[in-house]
């Protein structure tokens, strides 16, 4: 049944479509190429914190076609992200062409997809430990999911208000949550392949709040560097981490978190979270993070001395 309802989806978005947009998304995929953006790096002058597709697109004839229709495109990509089996593709291509109708789309599909994509953590039980050994995105389609979450940091500007009123009002709710004492952290046991594995994933504000701090960054938004300073202050542990990961990516904003950041040395428990954004803002290179505690303790000491004599901490 849940086949045939796919099927008939996708048979009315391709009667609702121009033929030629499709052709040429169908030529590109038959290629077999996975074309979508990847990973966060460091911004450089003037740069994007995401790496553009185009180069790579236009290496394929029906990608040049796409990207050189531009916004006469938009229309039917934006159908077709209501079929499974072209929509990763299409959100790719509306980042790369860009603009306010793409943008607002991406952000519609990721508000609709949000509240039921839960990012579980795996851990390995041995000897009375939990060993980290990944993740994974579920109820909602992985790869598609992180398109739009990669696509509106690459060209989210247009509506990086909204999304950063949304991240903004999911930290609050995230803050109410640990103020009132209720769960945020959930934990479960499965057994996987044979193995038995601990899950865990946070509640849905907290989520929220982590992927939106993500994409504001990402589409270098003005709201970004209070964002992060707000999620750095924050009582829930998840965004404290999740916006220490971020600040190096704020580019000139970045030296602003310093003070909030020299806060979390202070934590053994986020030590490490912390230790590698502030090498990165004072030293331009992360640092070797597997050393004893007491090395640790060391680096440290010699960090916030250096924020001191700069005035960046009291």
């Amino acid at each position: 049944m849940r086949g045939t309802a796919i099927w008939c989806v996708a048979v009315l978005v391709l009667a609702a479509c121009d033929g030629g947009v499709i052709d040429h998304v169908d030529a590109v995929r038959k290629n077999g190429r996975r074309l979508a953006h990847e990973g966060l790096r460091l911004p450089t002058e003037g740069g994007s914190t995401v790496r553009s597709i185009a180069p790579a697109l236009r290496q394929d004839p029906h990608g040049r076609a796409l990207l050189d229709l531009g916004q006469r495109a938009v229309p039917d990509l934006r159908k077709l992200l209501k079929d499974p089996e072209r929509r990763e593709l299409a959100a790719a291509l509306l980042a790369e062409i860009g603009g306010t109708e793409a943008a607002t789309e991406l952000l519609a599909r990721w508000r609709g997809m949000r509240d039921d994509a839960r990012e579980v953590h795996f851990y390995r039980l041995y000897l009375g430990s939990s060993l980290p050994i990944g993740y994974r995105c579920e109820n909602v389609d992985q790869q598609f999911y992180a398109e739009l979450v990669l696509g509106l940091g690459y060209a989210g500007s247009p509506v990086s208000g909204e999304i950063a009123k949304d991240t903004e009002s999911a930290i609050k709710e995230s803050e109410r949550l640990e103020a009132a004492g209720e769960e945020i952290t959930f934990r479960e046991e499965r057994d996987e392949d044979g193995r038995q594995l601990e899950v865990r994933w946070d509640a849905a504000p907290v989520e929220t709040a982590r992927e939106g701090l993500r994409i504001v960054v990402m589409a270098s938004a003005p709201e970004a560097p209070y964002l992060c300073d707000l999620a750095l202050r924050s009582r829930v542990r998840a965004l404290r981490i999740a916006a220490a990961q971020m600040t190096p990516y704020l580019g000139k904003d970045a030296v602003q978190m310093l003070p909030a950041l020299a806060r979390l040395l202070d934590d053994v428990d986020l030590r490490h979270e912390a230790l590698e954004p502030v090498a990165l803002l004072l030293d331009g290179s992360p640092p070797d993070l597997n050393l004893s505690g007491e090395q640790q303790g060391a680096l440290v000491a010699r960090y916030k001395a250096r924020l001191r004599e700069s005035g960046q901490l009291r």
